[in-house]
């Protein structure tokens, strides 16, 4: 198919294409109805390059996500507002920090343990979770004298799976630093019933 890569008549071609795929093929995920497919496929089906294809779905009307489904990264694709924020949502912002300060990638595993991260830690979890990747030694510190640590040595590099077991050790860090900032006795006793309120994440 010739590719024509000028956005604007593109964008009413996809949201049509968008609109039928829902109608033929809807997929539920998030709380919400979306058209699926890979982004390649949605490139071809519009006759335009994957860039063009990206500067068209950042905008208006189409709301846009992206998910492994049956083992295929899938571009989801839909018209309208934006929904309120998911925790996926919150996880993938956790994710970029992670990115950003490692370099790698996250996996569906370590994915998940995001999630769950942020169903516990809330508000705070891209606060508690930088400060983790930050202070990797200090945590560990914390981690090994854990009854539950029972591994012979030391983790060298920040883990994902490691911060979701012991999350109750990097609320404690993140709480270390909320009092050495605090600047009088009401901000403690704040941080303090917000670490208790935090730290009740299940294991």
């Amino acid at each position: 198919m010739t590719q024509n890569n000028s956005p604007l008549p593109k964008a009413a071609a996809l949201a049509k294409l968008v609109e039928a795929w829902i109608k033929d093929q809807p997929v539920e995920f998030d709380g919400q109805t979306w058209a699926a497919a890979p982004q390649e496929w949605w490139s071809e089906q519009l006759g335009a390059s994957i860039p063009t294809l990206r500067r068209i779905i950042v905008n208006p009307p189409f709301v846009r996500n992206r998910a492994v489904i049956n083992g295929t990264l899938t571009t989801l694709l839909r018209l309208g507002e934006l929904g309120p924020l998911t925790d996926r949502d919150r996880a993938i912002h956790l994710r970029n920090i992670w990115r950003k300060k490692m370099g790698r990638e996250v996996g569906p595993k370590a994915f998940g343990c995001l999630v769950a991260l942020v169903k516990g830690w809330g508000e705070h979890a891209p606060t508690i979770f930088a400060i983790v990747l930050k202070n990797w030694s200090a945590f560990m510190a914390g981690v090994k004298i854990d009854p539950d640590w029972t591994k012979p040595r030391h983790l060298k590099f920040p883990n994902i799976a490691v911060i979701r077991r012991f999350h109750h050790v990097a609320v404690e860090l993140w709480m270390m630093q909320q009092q050495e900032k605090a600047g009088n006795v009401e901000d403690v006793n704040a941080a303090l019933n917000l670490y208790h309120s935090l730290s009740g994440l299940a294991g």
